[in-house]
């Protein structure tokens, strides 16, 4: 299997996780994915950059994302990754060179999703 630069490999400190809104907010990818980044920077991280759905810190990636319309609803799909899992993914798959596995290493999942819930209250 090649390695398209996905987060393939979960484990229990990374964070995985769908936020669904109504359509009506008007909302779209960017603007979870913006707010994140500025969270990251926030935290101290360096060379945070959004390069598609991805977060990239470094060159390396730590966040994927997607998003899809359905139902009047909005719903945004995550996964930060807050370990380092590149000894798994080099076990399962070719690593592709444009996107190397990375983590998260200035806050942890727990911050994450208190800063995320904290969006959520004035959507």
């Amino acid at each position: 299997m090649n390695y398209v630069g996905g987060t393939i490999v979960v484990g229990k400190d990374d964070l995985s996780g769908a936020i669904s809104v109504p359509a009506s907010t008007n909302i779209n990818f960017k603007y979870f994915a913006k707010r994140i980044v500025n969270f990251l920077i926030s935290c101290g991280e360096e060379n945070v950059v959004l390069d598609g759905n991805d977060i990239l810190i470094n060159n390396k990636k730590v966040f994927g994302g997607a998003s899809y319309r359905t139902n009047d609803c909005y719903c945004f799909l995550f996964v930060a990754t807050f370990t380092d899992n590149s000894e798994y993914i080099n076990n399962f798959c070719k690593i592709n060179e444009n996107k190397l596995p990375g983590y998260i290493t200035k806050t942890n999942k727990d911050k994450l999703i208190e800063e995320v819930l904290s969006w959520l209250q004035v959507i």
